[in-house]
């Protein structure tokens, strides 16, 4: 029996659960059956009664802060696991959302377990979308991919603005879902990414990154911007990132900013004419170089660390 083990939160964030081990057991086994009953049965209405009770267990055991999704901890074996039927899981969910709409374009009430479909179906796109980015293999799946890089890097971003899209259609269905911003705002950002470094789309890059900072501002979100608004050119919008990221990080893991705010400010110097400016930049830069090497001695800027 095929069972889909769903990875239901972004890779990045990190939590803590303060549940017991029983309420991880509870947890596991619904999931199950939410996932025989979605996938191998196709029977929607079990599949919502088992997503609402995950639900009602996330709202009893785990910490207020934790959003449903969020609660579910996978092992890196199990995430390996469910690459396998991500893509077959996305083609059940899509018969699923077809009927919910349709319902609510009927004027039925809809409970927060159908709204949660848009989620799993929104994580699961992203999850192949960064598995396409990377590299990682969508194990076991039938999904035809091209063997250029170009071309899968194509089929990457379609699969970020498929989760995207969905993120969104559950933000507008849903204002108060936990995840919905959050969620909006790390696929924009990767997308970015996936734009800026594998695309060479460096104003699509830019633009995701800005979408994303809507949703959400974070230390990794202005770190990319800087770095794509310095390779444009734009060194005063690179600095202005720059010194926001700082507001989310300090001590030795501010080094890598620091670092970033010396580079853009001697490319400014290069550049400038007014030999005023360029001694005013020329000693911010010096500054920064201070400053990084004090946050972190260690710091090696040829690779981060």
């Amino acid at each position: 029996m095929k069972i889909l083990h769903i990875a239901l939160f972004l890779i990045l964030l990190a939590f803590s659960l303060n549940a017991q081990p029983k309420s991880y057991k509870q947890w596991d086994e619904l999931q199950k059956k939410f996932s025989y009953y979605l996938i191998t049965v196709e029977d929607f209405e079990k599949a919502e009664l088992y997503l609402s009770q995950m639900q009602k267990l996330a709202d009893r055991k785990f910490k207020s802060t934790d959003s449903l999704y969020a609660a579910t901890v996978i092992k890196a074996v199990e995430l390996e696991q469910a690459r396998k039927y991500y893509v077959k899981g996305n083609e059940m969910l899509e018969k699923h959302i077809v009927k919910m709409r349709e319902d609510a374009a009927k004027g039925i009430k809809l409970s927060l377990s159908h709204y949660n479909f848009l989620l799993i179906y929104g994580n699961n796109c992203y999850y192949i979308a960064e598995s396409l980015m990377f590299g990682r293999p969508l194990l076991g799946t039938d999904m035809k991919l091209p063997a250029l890089p170009e071309e899968k890097f194509k089929i990457s971003l379609q699969y970020f603005n498929k989760a995207i899209d969905s993120f969104t259609e559950l933000k507008k269905r849903y204002p108060k879902h936990a995840d919905a911003d959050e969620n909006i705002g790390a696929v924009y950002r990767y997308k970015g990414r996936l734009q800026g470094q594998f695309l060479g789309d460096l104003a699509g890059c830019i633009s995701s990154l800005e979408k994303s900072l809507e949703y959400g501002e974070d230390l990794e979100t202005y770190r990319l911007l800087g770095v794509a608004n310095g390779i444009a050119g734009k060194h005063f919008k690179a600095i202005e990132s720059f010194e926001k990221g700082l507001k989310f990080t300090s001590g030795p893991n501010a080094a890598g900013l620091l670092y970033n705010l010396e580079v853009a400010y001697r490319q400014l110097t290069e550049r400038e004419p007014d030999p005023i400016l360029k001694e005013q930049y020329k000693s911010k830069a010096e500054s920064y170089l201070i400053q990084w090497k004090a946050a972190d001695p260690s710091y090696d800027p040829r690779n981060g660390n």
